[in-house]
């Protein structure tokens, strides 16, 4: 069962692996695909930013469209693909 409230992002691994990163600085290695979780996650709440990464909305610190990168609670910086800028855009506008 994954907390959702805690969870910042996902990164898809090589095969159908994902790797669940949280705010407490864990991380959990699961057996599911990319669309799995795109599927089951809430689509309000969570954007998929690229072909490899699935960010929890909440946790986007800044969002810079020049450089269409994003800054997160963790300090991690992760690139949006051109494709998905502004559907990004929308939701962080819906969550403030």
């Amino acid at each position: 069962n994954i907390d959702i409230n805690n969870l910042i992002y996902l990164r898809s691994e090589a095969g159908s692996y994902c790797v669940l990163y949280f705010t407490d600085g864990t991380k959990e290695v699961v057996s599911k695909s990319m669309n799995h979780f795109e599927n089951l996650l809430p689509s309000e709440r969570f954007h998929r930013i690229h072909r490899s990464h699935i960010v929890n909305i909440t946790a986007v610190r800044k969002f810079d469209s020049q450089t269409s990168e994003v800054l997160l609670l963790n300090d991690e910086i992760m690139t949006v693909s051109v494709r998905k800028k502004a559907g990004l855009k929308q939701k962080i506008a819906a969550n403030q």
